[in-house]
Parts: structure tokens; C-alpha cells; sequence
């Protein structure tokens, strides 16, 4: 049973999948700057007389969870690619 191709709704659900893409990439954009404005913020807040190791733990800290934010949202990116190469395909195929 082929499905019906109609060119307005797949050009929508394109849109809705593109606009989803976008986001997720101006989300990393934006968590990469907030890491490099704390990073900066942690250096300039520290007293001098701090131990070596507790700064290396905050900046590790601050490090791993932002690169995990980063990672979680380049993955969803990449799941919502393959949804719209997967449309894409469906409807190639039926025309």
C-alpha cells in the first residue's frame, strides 16, 4: 500500500524538522558561550591564596557538564538529520 504524496505536508513537516535542527545547533552555540563566560568569570573571582587542586576541580566541574549539554544536544541533531533523510527517502521512493 503506497501512501498518499502530498507535497504541501511533506514541505511542512521539512520545515518543522530544519526549525528543530536549528535550535538544537543555536542551543550548543549558546552552551559553549556560557562555558567560556564562566570559565573567565571563575578566574577572575578566585582569590589569589586558593589551592591549586580546587580550582582544577571547578574548572573540570564547569567543563563536563557543559560538554555533556553540548554532546546531548549535537546527538539530538543528529537523530532529527536522520528523521528527515528518512522522510526524504520515503518520499523519493513513492513518486
Amino acid at each position: 500500500m503506497k501512501l498518499e504524496y502530498n507535497n504541501e505536508c511533506f514541505n511542512k513537516e521539512i520545515d518543522l524538522i530544519q526549525s528543530c535542527i536549528n535550535g538544537m545547533a543555536h542551543n550548543s552555540f549558546l552552551i559553549k558561550g556560557w562555558l567560556v563566560s564562566l570559565l573567565v568569570v571563575s578566574f577572575a573571582l578566585l582569590p589569589k591564596a586558593i589551592d591549586g587542586g580546587l580550582v582544577c576541580l571547578l574548572i573540570g566541574t564547569i567543563t563536563l557538564s557543559f560538554w555533556y549539554l553540548d554532546g546531548f544536544f549535537k546527538n539530538r541533531k543528529i537523530v532529527q538529520a536522520k528523521i528527515w533523510v528518512g522522510n526524504f527517502r520515503t518520499i523519493k521512493e513513492q513518486s
